[in-house]
Order: C-alpha cells, then structure tokens, then sequence
C-alpha cells in the first residue's frame, strides 16, 4: 500500500507547492495570487475529484484485502492516473494523479502543517489516518 500512496506525493506536493493549486479539500497557498498558476487542468480535474476518491479509497481496501494485483496496480496507474487523455481527446497538461496528490498531501498540509507532511512522506501509510483526522469532509475507509 506504501507503495501505492506514495506515487501521489511527486506530483501532488509539486503542485502544492509551486502551483498554488485550489483542490476540493486542498487549499491554495498564497490566497493574494490566483490559484491554479500555469495549471488550468486542476479546474477540470478537480470536478472529477468524487470519482478519484472513490478509485483511491476501493484500491486501499483492495490492497488491505490482498485482491489488488501489482499488474493491477500498473494498469491503474498507467490507464488511469497518468493517462493525458482521461477526459476527453485532447490530452490535459496534467494528470489525474497530480490533483489527487495535492488533494492527499495538500489536505495535510493545510491542517497539520509541513512536519506532518515530511511525516506522511516518510511513512504514507500514514496519510490514511492523518487525512481522516484533517476532518475535511472526507474520509478514506481505514
């Protein structure tokens, strides 16, 4: 499962950090500049963020289940999280996997601050339980 969280922090944190990426749970940084700067495809990606959570929340179960296979694991991130065209022919310029990630870590940060983030970062099955706790409206299924 470490594994499977963990590919959400690269990205995730990039936007976070240098983007000042506006999520659904995820606040942008610095309120006096405009959000989203130099990635207008988190306004697109962000009204799919009930299907992204649901995809997150029934792969961790399965991972706790032992019913997700690792050839699963690298379709799902290859066809879903990483795939350019997921919502239409024209390919965004970012990928599902970098809004969810900045909803993931961002969430975090946003609550518990930057330790908590280095925190979840060395340990992402952390993110779970810290997440659940940011009481943002919701929650992963531990």
């Amino acid at each position: 499962m470490e594994r499977y969280i963990t590919g959400f922090a690269w990205e995730g944190l990039a936007v976070k950090f240098c983007n000042n990426a506006e999520g659904v749970v995820s606040r942008r940084m610095e309120r006096e500049l405009p959000p989203d700067l130099g990635v207008p495809a988190i306004r697109i990606l962000n009204r799919h963020f009930e299907e992204h959570f649901a995809l997150f929340c029934e792969t961790v179960r399965r991972i706790k289940d032992g019913t997700f296979t690792e050839e699963e694991m690298e379709r799902q991130w290859r066809d879903y999280w990483m795939n350019p065209y997921l919502y239409g022919e024209e390919p965004l310029e970012q990928l599902a996997v970098y809004s969810f990630g900045n909803e993931l870590y961002g969430c975090i940060y946003d609550h518990f601050g930057l330790d908590a983030v280095y925190e979840c970062f060395y340990h992402p099955a952390q993110v779970i339980s810290c997440f659940n706790r940011a009481a943002c409206g919701y929650i992963i299924p531990e």
